[in-house]
């Protein structure tokens, strides 16, 4: 693909003098901009897409652009920590930018209101770029700006089904397994959709592509790791759901599966993704068969809560598009097995310590036969903090008259590194 680099001031995004870094996810944003924007010191991003298709190029892939405030710099601005996302932050910047990179869509209002945010072109460009990236990094979930960060809400009316597509893994994860994500109408509605009655639709309805009744009876399976919080057998007449499922996922979000035929799970039980909880049906009084799909950021008010009345702007504050969930979830460490992530970095002890700050910092070049730290008491309590050392400000520098020795400075202090095993390392400055 070709890119066009431009030149970005230091101060604006920050350097972690490696070749290249583990990363863990992708974030997509929308400028904001009727063109081009430029990074800023309150701002930078990776890639830049213009609405002609065109790449350009900002913060190297191995630096870190800062292009989410989430999870780690502002507390108060956490929307969601997905479980793949590591806490600790080898680099002086937001655990979210130490492990991802940010992706910028030129959109703007102007855009949105003739109804086309994103060009074609945009999309091409979008998936050719994740494609390569993939190739380089392997799967990598992908989330918007809005999803992680609460005073955020980009990228605005981007359509996930088009992004979907680099990562075929995702069909294998849908509820209603050959669920159409081309043409949602011919079940229902589309996420974010307005109804014929005014309703914003907060959810996903998905079938087999051909409507009617072609999926009755399709196995209904669990998007998530989740514990199930209410199982509700459609009485008739109440409500429009059906019989429906509320689950709340392992990484916090609550999922509402509706209109099952048949339910095949019960309220209190640990559910893995995948696993049935029911059948394809349409109870509540629906004309053909479909699974109404809703993901929420917190637990609803009610087991019965519908968006009436509400702003397009409250429903997308309340709900997540379901295809952006699954583009944000897969690959997921809940897939383990081992149940609820941990919030906190497990506490170590000096040994530990020192070989997974030496791990994260030298990456590639970590030779444990070879590398030893001395660790000074200040830096345990940062690290079990989940904040570590900072990132370096500078690049090796030979120890005068200690062969194999290099000094490494972070912010604070500075570190000698002994090439020789029979040396041990000390802390100066």
């Amino acid at each position: 693909m070709n890119v066009t680099w431009h030149p970005v001031p230091l101060d604006f995004y920050g350097q972690t003098y490696q070749a290249s870094r583990i990363l863990a996810g992708i974030g997509l944003h929308d400028t904001e901009t009727d063109d081009l924007a430029a990074p800023h010191a309150a701002g930078s991003w990776t890639y830049e897409l213009a609405r002609d298709g065109a790449v350009h190029g900002y913060v190297p892939e191995a630096d870190i652009a800062y292009h989410v405030k989430a999870w780690g710099s502002d507390p108060t601005v956490n929307k969601w920590r997905p479980a793949w996302l590591p806490l600790s932050r080898p680099w002086d910047a937001s655990a979210t930018n130490c492990w991802t990179l940010g992706i910028e869509l030129v959109s703007s209002l102007k855009y949105r209101q003739q109804g086309r945010p994103y060009t074609l072109a945009q999309y091409r460009s979008l998936q050719n770029l994740l494609l390569e990236l993939r190739a380089k990094y392997g799967p990598l979930p992908l989330f918007g700006h809005g999803h992680v960060q609460s005073d955020r809400r980009d990228p605005l009316w981007l359509d996930w089904a088009q992004v979907l597509p680099v990562l075929p893994e995702i069909d294998a994860l849908m509820p209603l397994e050959g669920a159409s994500r081309a043409n949602p109408l011919l079940g229902g509605y589309a996420f974010a959709e307005r109804q014929a009655d005014g309703t914003i639709h907060p959810a996903a309805d998905l079938n087999a592509g051909t409507g009617g009744d072609a999926d009755l009876g399709a196995p209904v399976r669990s998007p998530a790791d989740a514990i199930v919080r209410a199982v509700l057998p459609w009485d008739g007449h109440t409500t429009g759901f059906g019989n429906h499922v509320w689950m709340e996922a392992i990484d916090g979000h609550w999922l509402h599966l509706c209109h099952l035929h048949t339910l095949a799970c019960q309220e209190g039980e640990r559910v893995a993704r995948r696993a049935m909880v029911g059948t394809c049906g349409k109870t509540g009084n629906w004309q053909w068969a479909h699974t109404h799909w809703e993901v929420l950021y917190q637990q609803p008010a009610s087991w019965t809560q519908w968006p009436t009345g509400w702003s397009k702007d409250r429903v997308l504050a309340a709900y997540m598009d379901p295809f952006a969930y699954l583009a944000a979830t897969w690959p997921d460490a809940t897939e383990t097995g081992e149940g609820l992530p941990e919030m906190e970095e497990p506490l170590l002890n000096d040994a530990e310590l020192a070989w997974k700050l030496q791990a994260d910092l030298w990456g590639e070049h970590f030779n444990p036969a070879a590398v030893d730290f001395a660790i000074p008491t200040r830096w345990r309590a940062e690290f079990r903090r989940g904040n570590q050392l900072g990132r370096p400000v500078g690049p090796e520098t030979p120890v005068p008259d200690v062969p194999g020795a290099v000094y490494q400075e972070f912010y604070g202090c500075k570190v000698i590194v002994y090439r020789d095993s029979e040396n041990r390392t000390s802390l100066v400055g």
